[in-house]
């Protein structure tokens, strides 16, 4: 009776995630009005920042092709490259426009998955239990880092960045690629006590595969939670370490690790705003807010089209020699300067 009930729910749920694109579209026009609703300024306020819209948007692009957090792009290029133009937020300013607008953009991307059926809730809830307190706590403490102490741990989490892109590329390689034209994937890597789980997608493709690697997933969760609560990155790229090394599909590893970062991009998003609002320490720009937040919506929408029309070697290329390039600039206006 009740896997006829749970059944049912998954099957409804299914059908509406059908209507994937237009429920994320209409979170746009929601967000808005409830956002002028609760911060009422004048109108000049909301659209000083419009500029921003075409960067916000091509970064979730290429974020979202890439698999990568926005916020490692948004936080160095608010607080270090827009103080070029006159403008500019600083570190912690910056973080928190970069949390908020991952919660929307990343969230988008994780109803795809779900629609996919490409998510291992029961690694999810493991991983959340473990570092929903670590992301919390991490977002009270960022409120008192020095201002260079603070764009030093940026720096270094742009570096874990680069250096965790190649190796999970290098690792991917030496375990296997995963074919699109072989329905049954076996991968079974054991880390510790066998956990065999099988998950089969929306196309019947068979994912048979070991969760046994919980510590080695719970480290690389929690160390990526320390710097997503200080930074607003960290736990995309050192989570799906985590996911790869210790032995799960490529593809339950990306899905499974979009939700564990959506929640916690959000439960971050919230402690920032409890915090902010509760005292003058920073103060949260809407304004910005306000045009990124939609701009990733659509990105990350119109990410998997251009993912087919782009070469993503090249991508990943020209990306690294970007978080190359943000990490010394970062290290040099925010840290030696």
């Amino acid at each position: 009776m009740r896997a006829n009930a749970s059944q049912k729910n998954r099957s409804f749920l299914l059908r509406i995630l059908e209507y994937e694109h237009i429920i994320v579209l209409l979170i746009i026009p929601i967000f808005l009005i409830s956002l002028l609703s609760l911060a009422p300024h004048e109108t000049e306020y909301w659209i000083s920042y419009i500029w921003v819209f075409p960067v916000a948007f091509f970064i979730a692009l290429i974020v979202n092709m890439l698999g990568i957090s926005g916020a490692l792009l948004f936080v160095p290029f608010f607080s270090v490259i827009l103080p070029l133009f006159g403008e500019g937020f600083g570190p912690g300013e910056s973080v928190i426009i970069g949390l908020f607008t991952q919660s929307f953009g990343i969230t988008s991307a994780t109803l795809g998955f779900f629609r996919y059926g490409l998510i291992d809730m029961k690694i999810v809830s493991l991983s959340l239990v473990a570092i929903i307190p670590i992301v919390i706590l991490s977002s009270c403490i960022a409120f008192y880092i020095p201002k260079k102490i603070l764009f030093l741990i940026i720096c270094i989490s742009l570096f874990l960045a680069i250096i965790s892109l190649v190796y999970s590329k290098n690792l991917i390689k030496s375990i296997g690629t995963e074919k699109s034209d072989t329905m049954t994937i076996m991968l079974h890597i054991h880390t510790g006590t066998p956990s065999p789980a099988i998950l089969i997608d929306r196309f019947g493709k068979v994912y048979s595969y070991c969760r046994c690697g919980y510590k080695v997933r719970v480290l690389a969760h929690s160390f990526g939670a320390v710097l997503q609560g200080i930074t607003g990155s960290g736990l995309g790229y050192l989570g799906m370490i985590g996911m790869i090394t210790s032995g799960i599909p490529l593809k339950i590893g990306i899905g499974s690790n979009h939700i564990v970062v959506a929640v916690s991009a959000i439960i971050a998003s919230i402690t920032y705003f409890l915090r902010s609002s509760s005292s003058d320490i920073l103060v949260i720009p809407w304004n910005v807010i306000a045009i990124t937040v939609p701009a990733v919506i659509i990105g990350a929408q119109l990410s998997p089209y251009a993912a087919d029309q782009i070469n993503i070697k090249i991508l990943e290329r020209m990306f690294l020699g970007l978080l190359i390039f943000l990490a010394f600039y970062t290290l040099y206006m925010g840290v030696l300067r």
